[in-house]
């Protein structure tokens, strides 16, 4: 058992090394960035501490799949996999539950905590084996698999913006918009297999328009019925709703860009540190996306 809680940690260690970032470097990395974002949720949005929690509950119940404890069962007799599973629960849930208690909101860290215990010692697990309709065609794949793992978290922002309407919250409706936008990134930040390239018959450029075309529709799909809402909810405020729009869009396109500068590689640290300052100031994307896309065709006309 404790071979097997070394060996995850070694894989994560591992995984900032194929990054290129050194892994005490890439700890404090992750600290900081889930400070710093946990902190602007709080600031901008008085539902913060929900938003928060259901985020931590999903990445728990996504820790409870049904492969992960087949594999378990495979490994490990009973009270050792239920060990690993409450330190596993344990430790995902900390960062979470220290932030709460720095915000001193004791209920839903103790919520949090009980959750985590519960589920270990569960022998059910949270699946859903039901085909998940989508809004999006067969060829973005993408889109497709990004909306079905995450479909629950989309359902959550969808509340939380008609909420942002009912209690005439446009600061909560807008951050919801902007949240639509970098879930939908996150469907693009892990490169496919190189096959999944391969089987196009086309240059580089035209695979990446392909690509681009399906993520603006992706983008319109999911954050335009927001959009719609908060224009005719908050028509004061149409100028803020439409440029954060079409600045997630723009990001959105950005993000197909550094995915495909490094591939087949997930996006090394220069280029983290390079997008990272586009998040923060988004000029930055005028610099990025051309340096992006030479890196990408150079990189795809390899493979295609």
């Amino acid at each position: 058992m404790s071979y097997y809680l070394f060996l995850q940690f070694t894989r994560l260690k591992r995984w900032f090394k194929d990054l290129g970032i050194y892994p005490v470097l890439g700890f404090l990395i992750c600290i900081i960035g889930f400070v710093l974002i946990s902190s602007l949720l709080f600031i901008k949005t008085e539902w913060a501490k929900w938003i928060f929690s259901l985020f931590a509950f999903s990445l728990l119940i996504k820790c409870s799949s049904k492969t992960h404890n087949k594999r378990l069962k495979k490994l490990f007799n009973t009270q050792d996999r239920r060990t690993i599973r409450l330190i596993e629960n344990i430790a995902l849930m900390m960062p979470f539950v220290v932030f709460l208690i720095y915000k001193q909101h004791w209920t839903i860290a103790g919520g949090l905590i009980l959750s985590a215990i519960i589920m270990a010692f569960s022998s059910s697990h949270l699946t859903w084996n039901k085909y998940i309709p989508t809004p999006f065609k067969r060829r973005p794949f993408e889109l497709i698999m990004g909306f079905r793992q995450v479909f629950l978290l989309f359902i959550l922002l969808y509340f939380v913006s008609f909420k942002a309407i009912q209690v005439d919250n446009y600061n909560l409706g807008i951050v919801t918009l902007a949240a639509l936008f970098f879930v939908s990134m996150s469907f693009y930040a892990k490169p496919e297999p190189s096959y999944f390239v391969w089987i196009y018959s086309c240059k580089p450029a035209a695979f990446i328009k392909a690509k681009l075309v399906d993520a603006l529709i992706g983008g319109a799909v999911i954050a335009g019925p927001v959009l719609i809402a908060m224009l005719i909810f908050f028509p004061a405020n149409y100028l803020i709703s439409i440029v954060v729009f079409f600045i997630g869009m723009l990001f959105l396109l950005s993000m197909i860009f550094a995915k495909y500068s490094a591939y087949p590689n997930p996006i090394n640290l220069p280029q983290g540190i390079l997008y990272a300052i586009s998040l923060w100031f988004p000029p930055m994307l005028i610099i990025i996306i051309p340096l992006f896309y030479k890196q990408s065709k150079r990189k795809l006309d390899t493979i295609l």
